[in-house]
């Protein structure tokens, strides 16, 4: 793999060549940072680092002068053990990631950094990373303080404007999450405040924001502080094994939470729902790192197979007049020769735009139909064959466009208007990463608890 250099990858701390003995102890002190990234720096090394710090000595006094000696440790052997750890740390941090091995090679000469530096150098280039890192502190926290309280069947009984020892249990649960707080005069009232942190709660586990609890909701409410720092960890670990540290342009579609973040010299370019594939077998969409090559304005719908003969088949036999109201094409005689492609089109089942990247899945970024647009709005979005369908499409390919093409929005419209079907192939493949966690967190700040619909954790 052909990396890029990793210039303008911001490093945290100074470089040192040899350490100084106050310098080892810092470092030792800065080692917990790695806790905040899913990390045991005892397991990477740097317990060995700590010791080399007890045992350092300032410096060996010059012949002759009189003083006495030390025959402690010096830094070297310190400077020795804090190299150990380095590398270590950096492996850990890329662990699984193909780019992994050509990154470390090449930063290997450069990696006497404090733990804060290392960790910094090497995460994703995504806000929504260190904010999920802000979120793993937190929790980290919760359940050093043991975990939350607990609510039983009756918060389920609930009814506005009454006061409960329900709705008090109801309302410390959640502000011991951090949502809402706690009020001395309405404490115990399923009132206004209560009802819209019960609905804050429901928001960030993609449930129907509805101020009541329903089984659904309970359920959330009974995972553990435990639970979801498990949870957290696990996603930071995907995504630095998806997104390397390396790439300041790429797209991340996030799974199941469905959204996409398209970032560009390091920043967020746009963030845009999705829709992904349902969750039976055969329909899910599949978690995966590959690159975009092409942008097709006005695609044409060429019909896989099994979703011709699982559905288009089934349809034009209770409408015969189907394919033509639909705008689809039947090419080939009857039987296993025969194909379907629906013409471009704001009703052809891509929408407007495509983006290719190589996977073999026949999975696809697009848009939507102007009839299946209503879709964007619903809580959870899983109703896909295995693509992912995009809103406000046009936006993400237009961007995409103006950065590799030059290409204006005026152009990118005149082409949409033009109605043909039209391939612009990339200057430069933009990396895109399809990731599934069921804790994730956006690069806005939010943080999100789902349900495995996938079954994967």
């Amino acid at each position: 793999m052909s990396l890029p250099s990793a210039e303008g990858v911001e490093a945290a701390a100074p470089t040192y060549a040899l350490p100084t003995c106050d310098a080892v102890r810092a470092l030792c002190e800065d080692a917990e940072v790695l806790r905040d990234h899913a990390l045991d720096p005892v397991a990477l090394g740097w317990d060995e680092v700590c010791r080399a710090a007890d045992a350092c000595r300032p410096s060996t006094p010059r012949p002759g002068s009189g003083q006495a000696i030390d025959h402690r440790p010096s830094s070297m052997g310190a400077s020795a053990a804090w190299e150990a750890a380095a590398l270590a740390t950096m492996n850990a941090m890329l662990a699984g990631n193909p780019g992994a091995e050509e990154f470390v090679r090449q930063r290997k000469p450069d990696l006497a950094r404090t733990p804060s530096a290392l960790v910094s150098l090497a995460a994703p280039r995504t806000q929504a990373y260190w904010n999920l890192v802000a979120a793993r502190k937190r929790y980290a926290g919760y359940v050093a303080g043991g975990s939350f309280p607990t609510v039983g069947r009756e918060v389920c009984k609930l009814k506005r404007g009454k006061r409960t020892h329900a709705a008090l249990a109801l309302r410390q649960r959640l502000a011991a999450e951090g949502f809402g707080v706690l009020d001395a005069e309405s404490g115990d009232r399923f009132d206004k405040s209560l009802a819209d942190a019960l609905k804050e709660f429901q928001a960030a586990h993609l449930l129907k924001q509805t101020g009541r609890v329903g089984p659904q909701t309970l359920e959330r409410l009974r995972l553990t502080a435990g639970e979801k720092l498990a949870r957290i960890d696990r996603a930071l670990t995907v995504m630095r094994r998806s997104i390397g540290p390396w790439e300041a342009g790429f797209v991340h579609v996030q799974m199941p939470q469905a959204f996409l973040e398209l970032y560009a010299d390091g920043k967020l370019a746009g963030r845009f729902k999705t829709v992904l594939g349902a969750a039976s077998e055969g329909s899910r969409t599949v978690p995966l790192d590959s690159a975009v090559v092409s942008v097709i304005l006005n695609p044409k719908w060429r019909v896989p197979k099994s979703i011709s003969e699982a559905e288009l088949d089934q349809k034009s036999k209770s409408n015969p007049e189907y394919f033509s109201e639909h705008n689809f094409e039947v090419r080939g005689a009857t039987g296993k020769d025969r194909r379907f492609v629906q013409e471009s089109g704001d009703e052809n089942a891509l929408g407007r735009m495509k983006l290719v990247y190589h996977n073999g899945h026949g999975q696809a970024i697009h848009g939507a139909a102007a009839r299946n647009r209503n879709l964007f709005h619903e809580t959870t979005r899983l109703f896909s064959h295995g693509c992912i369908r995009v809103h406000h499409s046009l936006d993400l390919a237009a961007t995409i466009l103006l950065r590799d093409q030059g290409m204006s929005r005026k152009k990118v419209r005149e082409i949409l208007d033009s109605g043909e079907e039209t391939e612009v192939k990339l200057a430069v493949p933009v990396p895109v990463h399809v990731i599934y966690s069921t804790a994730a967190a956006d690069s806005e700040g939010r943080v999100y608890f789902t349900e495995d619909y996938y079954g994967i954790e």
